[in-house]
């Protein structure tokens, strides 16, 4: 038997990111994409939301443009189109409606 550690919607795990973070910070700590729920040191503790939810973000530049339905990908520091090497290779999101630059 087990007991519930976690609502699923987050995870508490070590800022490994090499620096500080702040709340709503995209982050990738120890392989897991999330966005932070406090700010943290690195080497200290966080909250992580790893729900699926929607978030707004701001997205870099892109040749052609952002569309509805184009897939996002997290690097471990930047948003971007392009599948990186593992963990990051699995896209982190979709663009879900068109926002005028």
């Amino acid at each position: 038997m087990g007991h519930k550690v976690s609502d699923g919607n987050s995870l508490v795990v070590t800022n490994d990111s090499g620096g500080a973070i702040s709340k709503d910070d995209p982050v990738g700590i120890s392989g897991i994409f999330g966005f932070a729920d406090a700010d943290a040191a690195d080497t200290a503790s966080v909250s992580v939301s790893i729900a699926q939810e929607e978030r707004e973000v701001l997205l870099p530049a892109k040749a052609g443009g952002w569309a509805v339905g184009d897939l996002v990908y997290f690097d471990g520091s930047v948003f971007d189109d392009v599948a990186a090497a593992a963990p990051w290779d699995v896209p982190v999101g979709t663009i879900s409606r068109a926002v005028d630059a």
